[in-house]
């Protein structure tokens, strides 16, 4: 039983110069392709891409397939491997559902394929693999490591292998399957190209180990500058609702308990209203709703008829023949509201919508970006100028800020920055890129476009409060320990580790055995992570590295590091933690001797023995010397902050 999809066989002329193709292809699809063929004459094998939602991903890919030559060390090898990863899909229906979606739209862009979809009841054999162009198949299927699909394959005949949302690259399942193909040996024929709307994960686990290189890379805001993507304008609405007590799970906030605190009655009116305000009466078309969980979905859901309005909910276990004659009659504009929990994240192509609302809290800037992008795709007709976003911006405590994904933290703002209402995104994006360049400190303080402007005002005359100490990591509050005790709150929202702050852009975790892990900023703002083990010979300390990692920002390196810690040295894990039992115990005489010896606490000071590692800890990694130096430049600061405004008085007594 399998199921083969045939096309008439056109002929298409291969050429390296141009793609042949029943439609146009935009201008960045056409470079992309350009730039990946360019990049694979080179010897750059395993390439990822990095485009939005809505960007044609599928387009691109399908006209990549026709130029990618036979691979001269196997000349037998030309049929392509198209991995969907189907990782939001509840139920083997939906997985179906989605690779059926895909295979249409590789069809549109490839009409002379014979396409075969290798997943579920749906078993190829041998001989049809080897008749085929393309295989079609989901991850969970063929990467499972009890499937015995894999001996129908023979991985001489495959010149590439396509890989679908591939921020989920570096999962077990992947690698496993890639393995199969021997298509991560340096010595490989495949090609292995992947594509994602961001090529991050939320647990930090790297993509390195499978691609080699970002060959290319747009981000949304670019897209939408470029009016690639159609335009968005920002509702957020606050509410009292805490996030704090929320726990993770992966890093991100744990289902069950996130759907408790924030499925309330209070909060799923102020969703309603907020739909009603700013696209009920005819003012939007298409809504959705991400809700957290099916009984969130059906509050609301409930909510919206009690209240008149036609809204209706789907989820992974609703049946397939349901579920697609629901989103179809959405499609169609037969109701305005459609409310799902995941299941719209990936995979669905619904140009109507110019209306998303975020109902459901994330830390992942991944998953923000995939729900958002479910309005970002132009309409044909013209009726859709723009997207609608209502964002819900819950309460967090002062120092969570960067835990939690909302709207503005994709253009580096605080989550709770208050984007001006009834203006297009791309007007704002502009001017608030300029203006964080010119104040980065905004990023952090900046509430609204108003503190952005004063903020800037402040950086452009160089004014500067003498009498202001850089608190956050000055020499007295680096050992101090209520100030110790406020990090550690901080770095717990993003670790269960016991990780130790050196300064603003450094950690360091201390490991057994004379080993640790430091994280740093580089000089391109990057940080980087090495694993650092301390010998002693005699009296001198000889530190040996080795660099583990690189990110964006200090806390994904954090989180890649406790990712790699798990994977690395699992038992470790417990010991390191910063709720472990031996932590709590009063501080032993020799490190208390230690610290007073220093000079950093004082006789009558009380420590554990957490507190007091952390700090011998930062005594001997240069958490003081890195003090010093922030308080210095501090100073240097504020003096020449002085004698600009002292030679500004002369200049204007001068000119009396």
């Amino acid at each position: 039983m399998y199921t083969i999809i045939r096309a008439s066989r056109r002929c298409f002329a291969t050429s390296t110069a141009s793609t042949d193709t029943t439609f146009a292809l935009r201008d960045y699809q056409q470079e992309c392709i350009d730039k990946c063929l360019a990049a694979l004459s080179q010897g750059v094998r395993r390439q990822a891409v990095s485009l939005p939602v809505g960007s044609g991903k599928t387009v691109i890919f399908s006209n990549l397939m026709k130029r990618v030559p036979v691979p001269e060390k196997c000349p037998t090898a030309t049929k392509f491997l198209v991995l969907a990863s189907c990782k939001i899909a509840l139920s083997v229906a939906h997985r179906t559902e989605l690779l059926t979606q895909a295979k249409d739209q590789i069809m549109r862009a490839m009409p002379d394929k014979m396409i075969i979809l290798d997943q579920g009841s749906k078993k190829q054999t041998k001989e049809t693999i080897q008749s085929c162009d393309i295989v079609l198949a989901s991850v969970p299927t063929l990467g499972n490591s009890k499937s015995d699909r894999f001996e129908n394959y023979d991985p001489k005949q495959f010149k590439g292998i396509i890989i679908d949302e591939a921020h989920h690259a570096s999962a077990a399942s992947y690698k496993r399957l890639l393995d199969r193909f021997n298509a991560l040996d340096e010595d490989s024929h495949i090609f292995v190209w992947g594509c994602s709307a961001t090529l991050r994960r939320h647990d930090g686990r790297s993509l390195d180990t499978i691609f080699n290189s970002i060959v290319y890379h747009k981000s949304f805001l670019e897209m939408i500058q470029k009016n690639h993507l159609c335009d968005l304008r920002i509702t957020t609405v606050k509410t009292k609702v805490s996030l704090d007590g929320v726990p993770l799970r992966g890093g991100e906030f744990a289902i069950g308990p996130l759907a408790h605190c924030i499925n309330n009655p209070q909060r799923n009116l102020a969703l309603l209203e907020a739909w009603r305000q700013n696209a009920g009466g005819g003012q939007r078309k298409a809504t959705i709703i991400f809700a957290v969980d099916v009984k969130h979905i059906n509050d609301l859901v409930e909510l919206f008829q009690k209240n008149g309005i036609d809204a209706r909910g789907i989820e992974g276990q609703t049946k397939a023949a349901e579920r697609q004659a629901t989103v179809e009659a959405f499609r169609r504009g037969e109701f305005p509201v459609l409310i799902n929990c995941g299941i719209l994240t990936e995979g669905v192509d619904i140009t109507r919508i110019d209306c998303v609302i975020l109902g459901r809290p994330t830390r992942s800037g991944v998953l923000l970006q995939q729900m958002i992008g479910r309005g970002l795709r132009q309409h044909k007709g013209g009726e859709k100028q723009n997207c609608l976003v209502i964002d819900f911006a819950d309460a967090s405590s002062e120092n969570d800020y960067g835990i939690h994904a909302t709207m503005p933290t994709l253009m580096g703002l605080r989550p709770d920055f208050k984007i001006p209402e009834g203006v297009d995104l791309a007007a704002n994006m502009e001017s608030i890129q300029q203006k964080l360049t010119k104040s980065p400190q905004s990023a952090t303080k900046a509430r609204c476009m108003e503190d952005l402007e004063e903020l800037e005002q402040k950086a452009k005359e160089q004014q500067c409060d003498l009498t202001m100490s850089y608190t956050e990591f000055s020499i007295s509050d680096l050992f101090d320990v209520d100030h110790q005790e406020l990090e550690n709150m901080i770095i717990l929202r993003i670790s269960k580790l016991a990780w130790v702050r050196l300064g603003k852009y450094a950690c360091i975790l201390p490991l057994r055995e004379n080993q640790n892990i430091l994280i740093d900023r580089m000089d391109d703002g990057r940080f980087l992570a090495t694993f650092r083990v301390t010998l002693k010979r005699g009296k001198a300390r000889i530190v040996n590295s080795q660099e583990l990692l690189e990110h964006d920002s200090l806390t994904d390196a954090i989180r890649a590091c406790d990712t790699w810690i798990s994977d690395n040295m699992p038992e470790q894990v417990y010991y390191l933690r910063r709720n472990a039992s031996w932590r709590q115990k009063p501080a032993s005489e020799a490190q208390v001797s230690f610290l007073l010896k220093k000079g950093v606490i004082s006789p009558t000071h009380l420590l554990t023995i957490g507190v007091a590692s952390d700090m011998i800890t930062k005594l001997v990694n240069g958490g003081k010397g890195r003090a010093a130096k922030s308080d210095a430049a501090e100073r240097r600061k504020a003096k020449l902050a002085a004698k600009v405004k002292k030679g500004s008085m002369f200049e204007e007594v001068d000119g009396v």
